[in-house]
């Protein structure tokens, strides 16, 4: 995984700030949640569908990230004369890193965002 990170590159990067920042905010969050604190369903609501577009954004960026890789490698593949295909997957390969990493902060986003909400279902009952 950090082989992963290391390959992705100023997406990879922005992917792990992303993350740090959505963890602290399911950290709020779930605060609220737990503390029974007369905070108001709507705003624990809204702070759980944040949590979704975090997610959500998370992935887009990842791909994002991969497009713009694909490119450069395309881009470098069209100025040279004679490459290799160890070299053409392995340029792949690290620009399909930033999906991956993308798409692993949306999924543990996405459990942890259905956790909140069953538990505050489970509450308003």
């Amino acid at each position: 995984m950090t082989q992963l990170y290391l390959e992705s590159g100023m997406y990879g990067n922005l992917l792990l700030l992303m993350l740090i920042a959505s963890i602290i905010f399911v950290i709020l969050t779930a605060r609220k949640v737990f503390a029974g604190k007369n905070v108001g369903i709507t705003i624990i609501k809204e702070d759980i569908e944040t949590i979704f577009r975090v997610g959500i954004l998370c992935a887009g960026t990842g791909f994002l990230g991969t497009i713009h890789g694909l490119y450069q490698a395309m881009d470098v593949i069209s100025k040279s004369a004679a490459i290799s295909p160890q070299i053409v997957f392995q340029g792949i390969k690290v620009a399909l890193g930033t999906t991956v990493i993308g798409f692993i902060i949306f999924v543990i986003l996405s459990i942890t965002g259905f956790i909140l909400q069953f538990i505050t279902k489970m509450k308003l009952k």
